[in-house]
């Protein structure tokens, strides 16, 4: 009888209650397709874009330390994309952003901030990928004390010099280079992990949107891999922020706040190869999405006591169970009560 909903509130306050104390929580957003090859008799399933087989779309919000380990999921959406409403992308510009798919980056800002209740929440910086450039989601965080670094996907007009149209990442490029910094490129799939050097630029621009939009005022840091190696595809990143970027040191920072969202990478990894959520053959498609839900906060577990582990391989598990959790886990592993010391 418990729904999703209730799941995910109870998720976001455990959450919340887990940044007390924090300056800043890293709050990255993104998306994933579940597929479920084997469920083809769920008529309340929706589709993947991909393929014709049942699947769920699940945005997830989760908090991070400054240091990017996770402090559990703020907000969670998990729905089907009806068969019926495909076709709608062609009216996108039509319809109001509560109609459009895109409504969920809004959906896990506001949810973030949901999740503390009359509790003031810490200061909060959300990342998003190139999904996330969206300007309804760019004006909802300037209305707020909130901050974010969202990549680019629309080279959007900003404001006129000279009586001259320009766009945001040419009026950027045109910047003289603040330096160059060193990255690790993460390994993926079908690519190895290498080095590369970024040359960073970076500058403030007023967005001049069309349609009686009000114009939004952001700075753009712009990360260019301009000597790849042999057959490699260089690095090109835009981002959008709110942080400072007058200096070199500032315009990294923003780079590698925006590092920070492969960590949302690892939770879905997490999700799906550790917990293994595309397996589940539950009869109903609402089953299957309160089962994930409950998954979900399990995956983002996990990923804490890796992180936890790595950083802090001495500490007690106290740091991360109660009195309680530890002593039944003890318990169940050595088949014994603890004895008192």
């Amino acid at each position: 009888a418990v729904t999703i909903e209730a799941l995910q509130q109870a998720s976001g306050q455990s959450t919340a209650r887990q940044c007390v104390g924090q300056r800043l929580i890293i709050v990255p957003q993104d998306t994933t397709t579940l597929s479920f090859p084997t469920a083809h008799s769920l008529h309340d399933m929706g589709y993947s874009n991909a393929l014709e087989i049942p699947a769920l779309q699940l945005h997830s919000t989760l908090a991070l330390r400054e240091d990017g380990v996770p402090l559990g999921l703020l907000h969670l959406k998990i729905w089907s994309r009806d068969p019926e409403e495909r076709g709608k992308k062609k009216t996108r510009r039509q319809r109001p952003i509560e109609q459009k798919e895109s409504f969920k980056w809004i959906e896990g800002i506001r949810g973030a901030r949901a999740a503390f209740g009359e509790a003031k929440p810490p200061a909060m910086l959300f990342v998003f990928d190139r999904e996330g450039d969206v300007y309804e989601a760019l004006a909802e965080i300037l209305s707020t004390a909130d901050r974010a670094v969202i990549r680019q996907e629309y080279d959007r007009r900003v404001a006129a010099q000279d009586e001259e149209e320009c766009f945001a990442r040419q009026r950027v490029h045109a910047q003289a280079p603040l330096g160059l910094r060193p990255i690790e490129v993460p390994r993926r799939p079908g690519r190895a992990a290498r080095p590369a050097q970024l040359t960073l630029r970076a500058g403030s621009v007023v967005l001049n949107p069309a349609r009686q939009r009000l114009p939004l005022a952001l700075n753009l840091v712009e990360a260019v891999e301009e000597n790849p190696p042999p057959g490699q595809e260089p690095l090109h990143w835009a981002l959008w922020t709110t942080e400072p970027v007058a200096t070199l040191d500032q315009a990294w920072r923003v780079v590698q706040l925006y590092m920070l969202r492969w960590k949302i990478e690892d939770y879905h990894r997490t999700l799906k190869s550790g917990c293994r959520v595309e397996d589940l053959r539950m009869h109903t498609a609402q089953r299957i999405a309160r089962t994930v839900a409950i998954y979900a906060s399990v995956a983002v577990r996990i990923l804490q006591l890796r992180d936890l582990a790595r950083q802090q391989p001495q500490a007690p598990c106290t740091e991360v169970l109660s009195d309680l959790e530890w002593k039944a886990l003890f318990t169940r592993i050595h088949n014994q009560l603890p004895t008192p010391d």
